[in-house]
């Protein structure tokens, strides 16, 4: 923890004097976003699924400026959930208030590329796409790398990291976030394959301006996994060849989930509105475990039964 907050800390005191410096390269931003979900009568059996209904409400803090020339741009960012339901959640706290978790994400990221202008509107993206980024990418053709420290209320769960990379070219983004594989060697991840252990997504924005006005518009497919846990139980499983990942706590399972996620949004003056379609637990489309079954990995089990969800959502920007 100590090692995390004065990583964090430095980072935030180098931007800090590189604005003093550069205060027309210097940018922050804020946004929240608020959404439900409406389930499809696949998700009939309650006690086994998710709630009939269930919310997020989302933050996102962001600072970030040009470090050494216009060709590098760290930047921190803050995301902040509250949610009953849907991934992260294990479905089997009996009353509403036990099922509310709140999970905090720090992350640092390195943004490099060409053709830098600060009047570009294409987010700058740092890990998942569960809020809106607080910051604009600043490039027509970048790439970004990055580590997420994630913390949670919820008292099953442990604080994790998480690696990032994302490319960028002209609005067009392909990102991807991990706790293992490449990340763990380059110490972005910790390699322990848990809770919001890997995804990514492929989107495309258009920013225009009408009179003083500036809008964009988005359009977003993406693919998430979160898994339980217990200790070295993924590196046990894998050494004794066997084909899916046990627990020693049984409820862990039920934190096995997967997403599909496809999003379509559109921004006005700061305010903006979208909805996503969701599929949950698909075993024919886990992206996780086909990879996991080419790299001979055991797969972590989803207990639950496929559905789907349309999830309408607000959000206000400021920058």
């Amino acid at each position: 923890m100590k090692t995390i907050l004065i990583s964090v800390c430095s980072f935030a005191c180098g931007l800090y004097h590189a604005q003093e410096k550069s205060s027309d390269n210097f940018q922050f931003g804020a946004t929240l976003k608020a959404s439900i979900n409406f389930t499809s009568k696949e998700n009939k059996n309650r006690l086994k699924n998710e709630p009939v209904l269930f919310f997020k409400i989302s933050t996102s803090f962001g600072v970030a400026n040009t470090w050494l020339s216009k060709s590098f741009y760290p930047s921190l960012n803050t995301e902040i959930h509250l949610y009953n339901g849907g991934l992260g959640s294990d479905n089997v706290r009996k009353s509403a208030a036990n099922r509310m978790i709140l999970d905090a994400i720090f992350a640092l990221t390195l943004t490099s590329g060409f053709d830098y202008n600060t009047d570009t509107h294409n987010p700058l993206k740092y890990f998942g796409d569960f809020t809106i980024p607080a910051l604009n990418n600043p490039y027509s053709v970048s790439g970004s790398l990055g580590t997420n420290f994630i913390f949670t209320t919820d008292k099953k769960r442990e604080t994790q990291r998480v690696g990032f990379a994302g490319l960028n070219v002209k609005g067009v983004q392909a990102f991807t976030y991990n706790d293992g594989s490449f990340f763990a060697k380059m110490f972005l991840g910790d390699g322990e394959d848990r809770y919001y252990t890997g995804g990514g997504g492929l989107s495309y924005t258009a920013s225009w301006r009408k009179a003083e006005d500036i809008r964009d518009a988005s359009l977003e497919l993406s693919y998430h996994k979160f898994t339980g846990y217990t200790d070295e139980t993924f590196q046990l499983s894998y050494d004794i060849g066997a084909s899916m990942v046990t627990y020693k706590d049984e409820d862990q399972y039920k934190y096995n989930k997967s997403l599909w996620k496809l999003s379509a949004r559109y921004t006005e003056n700061n305010v903006g509105y979208g909805v996503n379609i969701n599929q949950y637990n698909s075993a024919k489309w886990d992206a996780q475990h086909l990879i996991h079954w080419l790299t001979y990995c055991p797969y972590h089990f989803v207990p639950y039964n496929k559905f789907y969800s349309v999830e309408p959502f607000l959000y206000i920007k400021k920058q």
